[in-house]
């Protein structure tokens, strides 16, 4: 077990100038990791793995939490979790530790955010949530990325998506997704990453310019439909959104229904388009 002096530990300039913009460091100094708990603004939700943990464990038996953790005014840690569930696991009797009366719960989690993800980087769903909750005090992403020093475009791809095709759209593309409802991003989302159409800058900007003037239920059948894999044609529905339409419901037996849709995967047919053709014929023919 690490044996650890009585004397305050040493910070530096850079991390108190830092701390200094969300707070006010009211104590340095030695404590028991026994006597902390988790700050619910730590930014870190999803775990790291196994492996990295049997490595971090490993470094704080042979050396001490060697880096801060910082606390708030409640004994909550901000910064530092990581290091301080392995002082718990090994054993650790105390810890360095900077306590800091922050500003609002968003300094806290700017804290967590910047200063907790050097080594071990958050998961894409704790970088979206950061990201979110900065959002709803009010920030737009001009101010986070000001406050932050990330790039506006990054903070906005993380808004966006858990999944790794959003970050191949160029930044045009991304920031009409931004802009849009939460549910036309969640759609948008769940077409660009299901799909290969990210690769294609002209489909991309047909599915956003069709998802952003689409009503909730269109909107919610080309999710389906991408989600099952059935090609969209996002060109003739935007045509179909700019005359006068109307709407012809009908059901048939899931064996027709599925036969149907493999037709349409094979040849690469909305299948809307193709009912439109058909219906389009019996009519001419009549």
């Amino acid at each position: 077990m690490t044996v650890t002096t009585e004397s305050p530990p040493i910070i530096s300039l850079e991390t108190s100038e830092k701390l200094k913009k969300l707070g006010t460091i009211i104590e340095i100094g030695w404590i028991s990791p026994e006597t902390l708990s988790l700050s619910p603004n730590n930014c870190r939700s999803i775990d790291i793995s196994k492996t990295e943990k049997e490595e971090l464990d490993k470094s704080v038996v042979n050396q001490g939490v060697v880096e801060h953790v910082t606390i708030n005014e409640n004994n909550q840690v901000v910064k530092g979790q990581l290091r301080w569930k392995s002082a718990l696991r090994t054993g650790e009797q105390k810890i360095p530790f900077i306590r800091v009366k922050f500003n609002d719960d968003q300094a806290e989690r700017e804290c967590s955010f910047l200063s907790d993800t050097h080594h071990h980087p958050l998961h894409e769903d704790d970088r979206k949530s950061f990201v979110r909750k900065s959002m709803a005090t009010g920030l737009s992403y001009e101010a986070l990325s000001e406050k932050t020093g990330i790039s506006d475009q990054t903070l906005r791809i993380w808004a966006l998506t858990r999944a790794t095709n959003i970050d191949k759209l160029d930044e045009d593309s991304a920031n009409k997704i931004a802009e849009m409802p939460k549910n036309k991003q969640q759609t948008l989302n769940k077409i660009i990453n299901d799909s290969e159409i990210v690769e294609d800058k002209e489909e991309v900007d047909k599915a956003i310019s069709f998802v952003k003037t689409a009503n909730a239920n269109e909107v919610q059948d080309v999710g389906k439909l991408v989600a099952e894999g059935i090609p969209v044609n996002y060109e003739s529905r935007i045509r179909k959104q700019t005359i006068k339409t109307k709407v012809i419901k009908t059901t048939v037996s899931k064996v027709v229904y599925d036969k149907f849709i493999k037709i349409c995967k094979g040849k690469n047919e909305d299948p809307s388009d193709v009912v439109e053709d058909l219906i389009i014929q019996y009519v001419d023919n009549n």
